[in-house]
């Protein structure tokens, strides 16, 4: 255990020492330089991060577009824990006029 603190110590060391404005590509080896390059964390690009997260009732919009479902099909695709939420919230679309139910089949519909 020893030996592995002491040695990991080291490569910490050793990748500041490569990251810094001080790094000569004559003295560090390859195989420091790959260990360097690996142990940098990559930060994801602010492309991907510009968008907002889609809620609740833009996934079981997009869900009903492709089919009509019934409501543990949209708790599943939605990835919804409770029912009574689900429900309410597919009601309160109902209202705005963004679903429709269809009582015979016991399916929901985008508007």
């Amino acid at each position: 255990m020893r030996w592995q603190a002491q040695n990991s110590g080291a490569k910490q060391t050793s990748c500041r020492k490569a990251a810094t404005s001080e790094f000569d590509p004559e003295r560090t080896s390859s195989s420091e330089r790959t260990r360097c390059r690996r142990s940098v964390q990559r930060v994801p690009s602010p492309m991907l991060m510009q968008g907002t997260p889609m809620t609740d009732r833009e996934k079981i919009l997009i869900a009903l577009r492709e089919k009509p479902l019934k409501v543990f099909e949209i708790m599943k695709r939605v990835n919804i824990k409770h029912q009574d939420d689900c429900q309410s919230l597919l009601l309160k679309m109902r209202d705005d006029g963004a679903v429709k139910f269809d009582i015979h089949r016991g399916h929901w519909l985008a508007a």
